[in-house]
């Protein structure tokens, strides 16, 4: 492996902007899952890190859509409808070796783990069988894989079996969506997501073998919370690039305010609009850059302090900056291309492409670690809160 790190009911709300950002005591108000003139709109949801470790964390804020609770329902046919997305998942997430041992002959035969194409073709194989009655299961994309992950939760193969799933495997999962910025290998890669580690990575699509978790159903109605990945080419049978689901991208999609900042219509999320703003505004050298190659690259703390300092200088007349969560920062993703290209051509600067620190924690080890996305290959890890990473400020959002 390489590693690079029923849908929603009129009743459910989201939490919104809180009346004071800095206070974490303030009280959010709430509002239906629909913008002011009624239209559908898009979400970024929680990451459920409620707890905050340290001020101005993911913790502290708790920002975006609230989960629908109870979350998941296991329908007793061999199913879990998913309340917060829609979506109706395998109660069995290691459903080939449960019901299909024999079709597994990839490496280690029958234990479920096979590559790329033939977990695409087990898909087929369960459609032609019209499994549990449905002829429209698919391989889930990488955004409907991490719309089940719990940043909460130190383990999220224990807690998704608590949520009614069996065979949950502590190992990487497929996706159907193309790792496309990764070009060494001819014959491809595709992302999948770790649940024991709750990171994402890539895996050749024909000599890396996962596992394989069918889904079916779309996100429709208010149930406007996992976005396209961006993906449009099918690069074999019904992949990511044959359904392209989820919530369709505005167009144009970032909108520059001409102040330092950089509004994405998607998320209605403010980014300040340099990736590098610590080295570019806070340079000669900056006083947060503790390696002292003055090259923006800090850790964790010092992050927070960046930012911090920003809503002190009341940054292009704001101030209520902080540090993206995990969930905020992957809403930027394109998965079609490099996400440092991507966003150099929506109008943003200096993005490097490299890990971005994010203000969600490691639930198992919040004191020393945190969650960063690697903004070259979209691949998600976490890092100890010395290791250095860029910094790239948000505000706002629905």
């Amino acid at each position: 492996m390489i590693f690079l790190c029923m849908p929603l009911t009129p009743a459910c709300f989201i939490e919104m902007e809180r009346t004071n950002p800095n206070d974490p005591q303030s009280d959010a108000f709430s509002s239906p899952l629909s913008s002011a003139a009624g239209q559908p709109v898009f979400y970024v949801v929680r990451t459920k890190q409620e707890n905050s470790y340290t001020n101005f964390d993911d913790g502290y804020y708790k920002k975006g859509y609230s989960w629908t609770l109870p979350r998941f329902t296991n329908l007793g046919d061999g199913s879990v409808r998913d309340n917060l997305t829609g979506l109706m998942w395998a109660s069995d997430a290691n459903l080939m070796k449960t019901r299909d041992a024999l079709y597994d002959t990839d490496d280690v035969a029958g234990d479920g783990k096979v590559s790329w194409y033939h977990a695409l073709d087990y898909i087929s194989k369960l459609n032609g069988e019209k499994y549990l009655g449905y002829t429209d299961w698919r391989l889930p994309n990488i955004n409907e894989l991490f719309s089940l992950i719990n940043y909460g939760q130190t383990d999220m193969a224990t807690w998704l079996k608590s949520e009614g799933f069996a065979n949950v495997p502590p190992d990487w999962i497929w996706s159907s969506t193309t790792n496309a910025g990764v070009t060494t290998y001819a014959i491809g890669a595709a992302f999948n997501l770790g649940y024991f580690g709750m990171g994402a990575g890539y895996g050749i699509k024909t000599s890396h073998y996962l596992y394989v978790w069918p889904v079916r159903g779309e996100p429709s109605g208010q149930a406007r919370i996992i976005q396209r990945t961006g993906q449009t080419i099918n690069y074999y049978g019904k992949d990511d690039g044959y359904y392209h689901i989820g919530y369709e991208w505005p167009d144009p999609r970032f909108v520059n305010n001409g102040n330092g900042t950089i509004t994405d219509k998607l998320t209605e999320l403010m980014w300040v609009r340099d990736g590098n703003l610590m080295v570019t505004a806070y340079s000669s050298p900056t006083p947060f850059d503790q390696n002292g190659a003055n090259d923006g690259m800090v850790s964790f703390t010092r992050s927070l302090e960046f930012v911090a300092q920003l809503n002190v200088d009341s940054y292009a007349g704001y101030t209520d900056w902080r540090l993206p969560n995990i969930k905020e920062l992957q809403s930027l993703a394109n998965y079609t291309q490099h996400l440092n290209t991507w966003l150099q051509n929506q109008g943003f600067s200096n993005i490097q492409a490299n890990a971005y620190h994010t203000s969600t924690v490691l639930a198992g080890s919040p004191l020393i670690a945190s969650w960063w996305g690697y903004i070259a290959t979209g691949d998600v890890r976490y890092f100890f809160h010395a290791d250095l990473c860029y910094v790239i400020p948000v505000r706002g959002g629905r």
